[in-house]
């Protein structure tokens, strides 16, 4: 007992930095997302997928954190780190996976010497 009342500051932030994780994930969802321009399909399928990321994620952190005992202050450090990443550092992990998603468009052009036939099709890759 005495042990969770002395550390339970640790705990809270052990589990607010697996939210921040889930937050990351959150947002290579969400730019997946708009590269597939929000078809209902891909959308379910992503959420259903980021649900299943970041409650393996919790159960992991709690497991990690706290042996595995459920808190409610652990649910809500975990929310608090999606919401602090999002608020936070979410613009940076966007342009960072935006900028990793066109370098490796590029290189795949590159690579598979891919020209379109058609000038729409050019103009819309350039």
């Amino acid at each position: 007992m005495l042990y969770e009342t002395l550390y339970q500051w640790q705990i809270f932030l052990a589990v607010l930095y697996f939210g921040l994780l889930a937050g990351v994930v959150f947002e290579g969802k969400n730019l997946i997302q708009n590269a597939f321009n929000k078809n209902k399909i891909v959308c379910v399928v992503l959420d259903t997928a980021f649900m299943a990321i970041a409650s393996l994620l919790f159960i992991f952190a709690k497991n990690l954190a706290n042996y595995g005992e459920f808190r409610l202050y652990l649910l809500i450090a975990f929310v608090l780190g999606i919401m602090l990443e999002h608020i936070s550092i979410g613009y940076l992990v966007e342009k960072f996976f935006v900028g990793v998603y066109t370098i490796s468009r590029k290189i795949g052009r590159k690579i598979f010497c891919y020209k379109p036939k058609s000038k729409f099709m050019q103009k819309l890759l350039k």
